[in-house]
Formats: structure tokens, C-alpha cells, sequence
């Protein structure tokens, strides 16, 4: 089980025996410590007696472990009830968002191996030549043979600069996979926020208004927007219609028309946006794969041959 696992249980257990969730959040955050860094500043606030909204600005702008659980914890405190079913969602968002992390790591662990490579090409070439070919090492010390070792540890450097940004190209693409690109836990999370809210027993145009205060600053003001068509009156369909966020608005807007639970539209809304990056991150991580052949071609190898070549041809017409 995870750090974060821990971290969890713990707060699920405080959250059952009736402890109110920032009291909570902060004994579970002193229990495991070393869970999420990111909740330290926030338990240190709540500890002086402070809200779970006013600690939620403290989160790291691009934290989205984090994030999900406190921003959940914040509405559920807000609105008086639901912080049981927070802690269960968040801790499903925090289960997602560890599993997307692991999968770019996973998906990308040949692309950094081959960018370590070829970061060692040029020094591990030229202690082949001083053990194959000792002589050889002196046509380093030559004008020419110092141009070509320039030559070929500037090959070098592009050619890992170029292979690290197709390797970075993949958390890109599937950040972009995503209504909300690149945001803390994206479009999925504001759903899962939404939830929350409903959960708690908010009317649907005042849990979208819900999310919104407490929603990444990418969402707010697709949320406001929508918030405020809602309470005019407009469904939710049309009230998202012309944002990222469309597919929520179906989403919610199915539910309530045939008086299902919104919640669970929404939930399963987010576990398709998050199959949606799983997929496009698989797709992006094939593709740098075979990107990583033109770095490797165009200029590790013509890096290759210069260190080892000419000092070799050069002892050779020594000799």
C-alpha cells in the first residue's frame, strides 16, 4: 500500500467517527507525513483554526494529487455534508491521477534510457579509442582532432535536447487528450467536484457554482458561466454548450432530465476523460519511440564516427 494510501484510510476513519474534515485532514496529514509534501503548508493552516477553503490556495498550482482531495474536502466542509463520500472520491481521483503518472513513466522508461545513452556516446567512444588504439589519442591533442571532439560533443548536446523534448512531447499530447489541457486534474476533476457537491445535497445550478469556487483557475470561468445560464434557467446542456466542458454538460443534463443520480453521470464522464488520456498517452509514447530514430540517426551516430574515426585513420596513416 502506498504512502498516500495510508494517508487516506486514515482520514476515511476520522471522516466515519463523525470529525469534522479539517480536523480530520490534519491528523491524517501529521500520521503520514511523507504521503503528499503538498498537504503540509495546507495542515499547518487548518491546524490554526483556519477553513479547508482558505488553505486551498496554498496548493502548488500544478499539483493535481493533492488538489483533488482538498478542493473535495473544502466543498464537503462548506457545504456541511458529504465529507464521507469526498474522502471516497478523491481518494478514486488520487488512485487515477498516481495511475496516469506511473503509465508516463512506464510508457517513456526506453526513451530516457536512450537519452542517457546518448548523453554517455561521445566520452565512451573515446575510451574505446584509448583502449583499442592508444597512439590514436593523440590526434585529440591535434587543432583538427580537437575541432572534431567540439564538433561531435555539440552533436551530442542537440541530440539529447532534441530526443528530451520528444519524450517531453508525450505528458503534452496526453495533457491535450483532455477538455481542460494541462490543468490540475483536468476535466475529470472538475466532474468529480460537481459530484461532490450534488452529494452534499446542493441543487445542480449551485453545485456547478460550488465547483467553480473551488475549481483550478483554468475551470472557473467555464463553471461561473455555466452557474449563471443554470440559475436563469437554461439546462445544463446549453448551459455548457460552448465551452470545453460540452460533454459535462450533456452529461449532467442526460441525468437530470431522466432523474437518475447526477453524480454518477458525472463519475462516469470522468473515468472516459481519464480512458481518453490513458489512450492518447499510449498513442504518444509509440510515437516518440520511433521519433527517437531521427536524434539517434541525424546526430548521435555522425557524433559517433567522428570520435572514433579520424584518430583512427590518423594512427593508421601514422603508422
Amino acid at each position: 500500500m502506498s504512502a498516500a494510501g495510508g494517508l487516506l484510510i486514515e482520514l476515511r476513519a476520522a471522516v466515519t467517527a463523525g470529525v469534522a474534515p479539517g480536523v480530520a485532514l490534519t491528523h491524517a496529514v501529521r500520521r503520514h507525513p511523507d504521503a503528499l509534501p503538498e498537504l503540509a503548508p495546507v495542515a499547518g493552516t487548518l491546524s490554526l483554526g483556519a477553513p479547508i477553503a482558505a488553505a486551498v490556495g496554498l496548493l502548488p498550482a500544478d499539483d493535481a494529487l493533492a488538489g483533488s482531495l482538498v478542493r473535495a474536502l473544502a466543498i464537503a466542509e462548506t457545504c456541511g455534508a458529504g465529507a464521507l463520500d469526498a474522502v471516497g472520491q478523491a481518494e478514486h481521483a488520487l488512485r487515477e491521477e498516481a495511475d496516469l503518472r506511473r503509465r508516463l513513466g512506464v510508457r517513456t522508461a526506453q526513451a530516457r534510457s536512450t537519452l542517457r545513452v546518448l548523453a554517455m556516446v561521445p566520452a565512451a567512444s573515446a575510451g574505446l579509442i584509448a583502449v583499442v588504439q592508444p597512439v590514436a589519442v593523440r590526434f585529440y591533442f591535434q587543432p583538427l582532432g580537437r575541432g572534431m571532439v567540439l564538433s561531435a560533443v555539440v552533436l551530442a548536446i542537440a541530440a539529447r535536447r532534441w530526443a528530451a523534448a520528444i519524450v517531453a512531447r508525450v505528458a503534452r499530447e496526453a495533457a491535450a487528450a483532455d477538455p481542460l489541457g494541462a490543468a490540475p486534474g483536468g476535466a475529470a476533476g472538475v466532474a468529480e467536484l460537481i459530484a461532490t457537491a450534488l452529494a452534499a445535497g446542493l441543487a445542480p445550478a449551485a453545485a456547478v457554482a460550488m465547483a467553480a469556487r473551488f475549481a483550478p483557475d483554468a475551470a472557473r470561468p467555464p463553471l461561473r458561466a455555466a452557474a449563471g445560464r443554470m440559475d436563469a434557467g437554461s439546462s445544463a446542456r446549453d448551459a455548457f454548450a460552448d465551452g470545453a466542458l460540452a460533454p459535462l454538460g450533456l452529461a449532467l443534463d442526460a441525468a437530470l432530465r431522466w432523474g437518475a443520480p447526477a453524480q454518477h453521470a458525472l463519475r462516469g464522464y470522468a473515468e472516459a476523460v481519464r480512458a481518453d488520456r490513458r489512450a492518447a498517452l499510449d498513442a504518444a509514447a509509440e510515437r516518440a519511440e520511433l521519433h527517437l530514430v531521427f536524434p539517434t540517426t541525424l546526430l548521435t551516430l555522425p557524433s559517433f564516427g567522428l570520435v572514433v574515426v579520424p584518430p583512427l585513420l590518423w594512427a593508421a596513416l601514422r603508422g
